[in-house]
């Protein structure tokens, strides 16, 4: 699989230097205000003429009932569910969907090249730093970034100590050898170091509300539409 181009890719990835430009511009000038609130008055100030519907803020008055509720008629509970003689995997493919897989492809491959191309000097020093492999074993695929994702969906059903120990060929009593048939140690590794979900070119100022969340904005994003098309909540009074 090609990486992408830099030229291409900085614009929907991003690059590899954590560092942004946090300085936050202003927003407000006053220039933009809307002055359509002091020409609704009447001259002698005491506000008449404005309209309720004018965004501007009035006096509650006892006869104000209140904005119309609007009634709930969904019917609560799964909707696009698979057939009944559905297989596990295609409850999962619902919520893993191509589109995420390839994401998590594209900015794995990108950002990998760009710390490889950041770091030349580091690998020059350090010719046995597992990055040597994964630039031997080339840039992950769909299908190994599948098999990534159930390696660790069954880490979480056979919790270890440590991560290590899934690879373990010292001790018989700690040997799990379905793990190593799926996985090399070193890329399973390797790609947990290079999986990012976010461009950092796209970094909020920091201080901003979605600074601390941006890097895993997309994934939420994508998991909330997806509980939404496959499940109504009921309505809570």
């Amino acid at each position: 699989m090609a990486s992408p181009s830099t030229s291409e890719s900085s614009q929907s990835i991003g690059v590899f230097d954590p560092s942004f430009d946090t300085s936050e511009e202003e927003i407000t000038d006053s220039s933009d205000y809307d002055s359509s609130a002091s020409d609704s008055e009447s001259e002698d100030g005491n506000g008449e003429g404005i309209n309720i519907g004018d965004g501007i803020w009035t006096t509650i008055m006892d006869e104000d009932v209140g904005p119309q509720d609007i009634p709930f008629i969904a019917v609560p509970g799964p909707k696009h569910a698979p057939p009944p003689h559905a297989e596990p995997i295609d409850y999962i493919n619902l919520f893993f969907t191509d589109e995420l897989i390839n994401l998590m492809v594209r900015q794995t491959n990108f950002y990998s090249d760009q710390w490889i191309q950041a770091k030349r000097q580091y690998l020059i020093d350090k010719p046995h730093s597992r990055v040597h492999q994964w630039i031997k074993g080339g840039l992950v695929s769909p299908q190994e970034m599948r098999a990534f994702l159930a390696v660790l969906f069954n880490m979480n059903l056979n919790p270890k100590h440590v991560k290590e120990s899934y690879w373990d060929s010292i001790y018989k009593s700690q040997q799990m050898p379905w793990f190593p048939e799926r996985f090399n140690r070193d890329r399973f590794s390797l790609i947990s170091k290079f999986l990012p979900f976010a461009n950092n070119a796209d970094a909020p100022p920091e201080g901003h509300t979605q600074y601390k969340t941006y890097k895993v904005q997309p994934i939420v994003d994508h998991f909330n539409n997806r509980f939404k098309h496959y499940f109504i909540q009921k309505h809570i009074d």
